[in-house]
């Protein structure tokens, strides 16, 4: 992906990274949402990592689509002209500006911003929705010492996208990958219904012994882990649109309201209120 002549990948480039986050926040958009248009010239890196639905932004006057899983890259000197939802779709992001290089480092900046790519998909990472989720807690709270953690979480991201972009995630592609991939999508769609192990296993194909195992090695996590977090992920979708923490309990398949509060708050380390409180419903 990268020239041979890229000043990228040298010790001089790591040593040269120094993240600052200069805003972030998490964004759920409207149905049939689209932005009034402005054209604003990126002074940062406004990175989006897309949690849920598709749409599309307008950079540099072209329309760039994207969809659940991807991270998206508005550069510095870019033209940030326009957001609109998919015609099918909402979409919901966390929109991270920051800084990545120290001060006196032009050449290297220009060489990444040429180089690095508009959109990565990283629909299978699922250890970015975690770090992502605990970056939000950590900057919008603040508390004493919290600058190293941020600071630690930035380089993990960071990590992770370097290794997506130089090729070391490799995808298993065998059909017991693909029918394990079938079936996250299957949750996904019925995530709101009383599902069972059982259930799932079925849709797959195989033993619930065996889709278990299978589950586990290609998503690092159990078929139910796997229902009860992306219900989570959905509530925190809810929230940030206004609903009530009882209907947003409702509506993710959660019939107790204080199980719900309960598993949001272990797993967010915030109450669902707070993360109410936490959210911008309007973009930066």
């Amino acid at each position: 992906m990268f020239n041979n002549h890229s000043q990228l990948w040298t010790d001089k480039f790591y040593e040269s990274i120094d993240p600052q986050i200069n805003s972030l926040g998490f964004f759920s958009t409207a149905p049939g949402w689209v932005s009034p248009p402005f054209n604003r010239v990126q002074k940062d890196f406004d990175v989006w990592y897309i949690t849920q639905g598709a749409g599309y932004v307008k950079i540099n006057n072209e329309w760039i689509h994207f969809r659940k899983g991807d991270l998206l890259t508005i550069k510095p000197g870019e033209d940030y002209q326009q957001e609109k939802n998919d015609d099918n779709s909402q979409f919901s992001t966390y929109a991270l500006h920051l800084d990545i290089f120290k001060d006196n480092n032009e050449d290297i900046e220009k060489s990444f911003i040429c180089e690095w790519p508009r959109k990565l998909s990283l629909y299978y990472q699922t250890d970015l929705d975690n770090l992502f989720d605990k970056l939000l807690q950590v900057y919008t709270f603040k508390k004493a010492g919290c600058s190293i953690l941020i600071k630690s979480i930035l380089f993990n991201i960071i990590d992770i996208l370097f290794d997506s972009v130089r090729g070391n995630l490799v995808q298993e592609k065998s059909p017991g990958f693909n029918a394990i991939v079938k079936t996250s999508k299957y949750i996904e769609i019925h995530f709101n219904e009383n599902l069972t192990l059982e259930d799932m296993a079925r849709h797959s194909g195989f033993s619930y012994t065996y889709f278990s195992r299978l589950f586990n090695q290609y998503l690092k996590s159990s078929p139910v882990d796997f229902l009860i977090n992306y219900r989570l992920k959905m509530a925190k979708i809810f929230l940030s649109k206004g609903y009530s923490v009882s209907e947003t309990s409702l509506r993710c398949g959660f019939h107790s309201i204080h199980y719900f509060s309960r598993l949001f708050k272990k797993k967010f380390k915030l109450s669902p209120s707070e993360f109410t409180t936490s959210c911008r419903i309007a973009h930066f």
